[in-house]
């Protein structure tokens, strides 16, 4: 028993030294596998600093203890892994609804105004619906001699470009790219956080259906809301 014990404690000392080296923001939760009952015995047993104990996830039973025990651990937490995912939107969500409503009304929505705050850094964070099925499109004359071109986001289903309004003659599509791709690499010219948002839940089928799955939280206000 004194030899689990001080297993325990090596264990226990080694994850606490790894862990409080992150910062709290960026550590999201902590799974602890092993064989019954030893994962159980390490959990109640307290050899987890106490400022780690509230960001265990949960424990998983693992028949190895090499790095194959590692990938068993993330497969078998599938579950934890996903409601923690799904608290994390929640909570982003909510707090875009509350900007939203709020006198600082640090929030912003629909491409077009979150495309301008994202091109003028103000944006927080980036919020886009998991279900966004769009591109990001450039179309341009096919008349060498016309200059004329523009940027268009399309569905899957939209027609294909008709006519050139200049000279008339036909459009064609040059560039291609996947709004969240699009969007997303805007959002780090300025350092802004990327959020893919789950529709598993209230809001965030609402960020789909009532907002078009483009939203942001911004820094500060700049007029495009």
């Amino acid at each position: 028993m004194i030899a689990i014990h001080d297993f325990y404690k090596r264990v226990g000392e080694s994850a606490t030294e790894a862990f409080l080296a992150i910062d709290t923001k960026d550590l999201q939760g902590i799974l602890i596998g092993g064989p019954s009952p030893t994962k159980e015995e390490f959990m109640e047993g307290g050899f987890l600093h106490h400022e780690l104990q509230h960001k265990v996830l949960g424990a998983v039973d693992v028949s190895y203890t090499d790095e194959s025990g590692l990938y068993e651990l993330v497969d078998a937490a599938q579950d934890q892994l996903f409601e923690l995912e799904l608290t994390q939107d929640k909570v982003v969500m909510r707090r875009f609804m509350k900007e939203l409503v709020s006198e600082k009304g640090l929030a912003a929505y629909g491409e077009s105004e979150v495309r301008h705050n994202l091109e003028l850094g103000a944006v927080e964070v980036l919020l886009l619906s998991e279900d966004l099925r769009k591109t990001r499109t450039k179309i341009e004359c096919t008349n060498r001699s016309c200059d004329f071109s523009e940027e268009q986001t399309r569905t899957s289903a939209s027609s294909l470009p008709g006519n050139c309004l200049k000279c008339g003659s036909a459009l064609a599509v040059t560039e291609e790219e996947d709004i969240v791709s699009n969007l997303s690499q805007l959002a780090d010219k300025s350092s802004a956080t990327v959020k893919i948002i789950s529709t598993e839940f209230e809001e965030g089928a609402q960020l789909f259906k009532a907002f078009g799955g483009i939203a942001a939280i911004l820094r500060y206000k700049t007029g495009h809301i």
